[in-house]
């Protein structure tokens, strides 16, 4: 099996750094990404702990789906919080929304990097690491796999960041051939 690493800096003020690994073989699964127009309908689920940051995250990501003319359904509304993360319970509510791909995104790790500015002036920026998969329910596997690094400066907030993020995340899965 051979990885490739697609990366993207964003020019936004967010400061995303994408590393996009598709899995390739010589299988079925490469030309399924290669062409993967099937895509249904998406089932949109964030692990985040914050129920707010949650339901944001879900709202923007469907939000971005459709604009794309994928159909996608938060998580939200069949998955209480905080979210199960049952392989079993996740396909059920997939089916029973009628999803035939679920993506998932999840948070693996965060750091503070203390920076000095002019002046001696200390600062500590967030580093917040989080990670989307995305599953093909009749494959029964992972059919795209990225991790993100989002810089947040000190003051701010990673709800703010939300939005941008996911629109970049999207453009990125949408270079895939994801959608």
């Amino acid at each position: 099996m051979r990885y490739f690493r697609l990366s993207l800096h964003s020019p936004c003020s967010l400061h995303c750094f994408f590393s996009l690994r598709v899995r390739q073989r010589n299988s079925p699964l490469y030309g399924r990404m290669r062409h993967f127009k099937g895509v249904r309908k998406v089932l949109v689920i964030n692990t985040f702990p914050n129920p707010a940051s949650r339901r944001l995250f879900e709202d923007e990501f469907v939000k971005a789906l459709k604009d794309r003319r994928v159909d996608a359904v938060v998580s939200y509304n069949v998955m209480p919080d905080p979210v199960v993360d049952d392989k079993e319970a996740i396909a059920g509510q997939a089916n029973s929304v009628g999803a035939d791909s679920v993506l998932i995104n999840r948070p693996i790790g965060a750091t503070t990097h203390e920076n000095t500015a002019i002046y001696g002036v200390t600062y500590g920026d967030l580093y917040v690491n989080t990670q989307t998969n995305f599953y093909d329910m009749k494959l029964n596997r992972v059919v795209l796999s990225t991790t993100a690094e989002t810089v947040i400066p000190q003051g701010e907030s990673y709800p703010s960041h939300i939005q941008s993020y996911v629109i970049d995340l999207v453009n990125k899965l949408s270079q895939a051939g994801l959608f």
